[in-house]
């Protein structure tokens, strides 16, 4: 099993803040996660997002490849 979830927003959102409580959850899960943040400004109003990969087997890259981005209609990432 490996989810990959995409969270974007503007700095103020919560994305970071939400991030953290996914990848505390699964790993309180006994699953293996990879986070990545990328910042725009980094202050309010600038860009963010955060990667998270979430798998029961070992993730070796923390960024999700563009060619891996297509979204399923739950909005997760496949």
């Amino acid at each position: 099993m490996q989810i990959n979830i995409i969270l974007a927003g503007v700095g103020g959102q919560g994305i970071l803040s939400i991030a953290a409580v996914i990848d505390h959850a699964a790993l309180r899960g006994g699953l293996t996660v990879r986070q990545a943040e990328v910042h725009g400004m980094s202050q309010r109003g600038g860009a963010v997002q955060s990667h998270l990969r979430i798998s029961d087997t070992e993730i070796y890259s923390d960024l999700i490849a563009g060619g891996n981005r297509r979204p399923d209609p739950f909005g997760r990432a496949a």
